[in-house]
């Protein structure tokens, strides 16, 4: 049976001069792949595909038609979702973002201020869009602070977390903050999705960049 799954997947991104969406259905469609173990040759298999060819268009050397791209999700036993984000980014690519922001605690603190504006902005349907697909690991403590902040901007329109977001429990012993130096958050003003998590951010901290 083939599973349901809501991947970023297919972002129209045409209204902020990034031509193109493939990209990102590939790579979400490769993750599924991994995450569940299957090898080129299996979802070759399932999707009619030859395996040379889906090695191909996983490895960027060859562009996929629409349909092919289609035929790849269903092996991978994903459902496509076409939709437009408005420019803004799935925990995915900020969780990548975060990574390649080396020692830059500064930056890597924003990209995560930025998600939360993103998912209080968004329409709900946007919003599950954004957080739906697992996100890379980073540490425990940054994975605590994006599943805290995901599980919040969804709780307040009455929105369930992704399977992702309720496995990530961190720690409430931590009394970490993204921010480097002093954790300046009171317990009081921490959203609870957080405190719970061991990630002291206070509301305000959240609000804009």
């Amino acid at each position: 049976m083939i599973e349901v799954m809501i991947a970023h997947a297919y972002r129209l991104r045409y209204d902020n001069g990034i031509a193109g969406g493939h990209m990102s259905t590939i790579e979400a469609i490769a993750r599924a792949r991994r995450r569940k173990r299957l090898s080129i040759a299996e979802v070759a298999r399932r999707s009619g595909l030859q395996a040379s060819n889906l090695s191909a268009i996983e490895g960027g050397s060859r562009e996929p038609t629409a349909r092919n791209l289609d035929r790849a999700a269903r092996g991978a036993g994903l459902h496509l979702v076409v939709a437009d984000l408005g420019g803004r980014h799935p925990v995915t690519e900020v969780a990548d973002a975060v990574a390649a922001s080396g020692e830059d605690e500064w930056g890597k603190a924003r990209l995560l201020v930025q998600l939360a504006n993103d998912l209080a902005v968004a329409d709900p349907f946007a919003k599950l869009l954004l957080a739906a697909e697992a996100p890379r690991s980073l540490s425990p403590e940054w994975d605590a602070a994006m599943a805290g902040i995901v599980e919040w901007r969804l709780e307040q329109v009455a929105l369930p977390s992704p399977e992702w977001v309720i496995h990530t429990i961190g720690d409430p012993r931590w009394k970490w903050s993204i921010w480097p130096g002093t954790v300046r958050a009171e317990a009081d003003d921490v959203p609870e999705p957080l405190l719970r998590r061991g990630v002291w951010l206070a509301e305000h901290e959240l609000e804009s960049v």
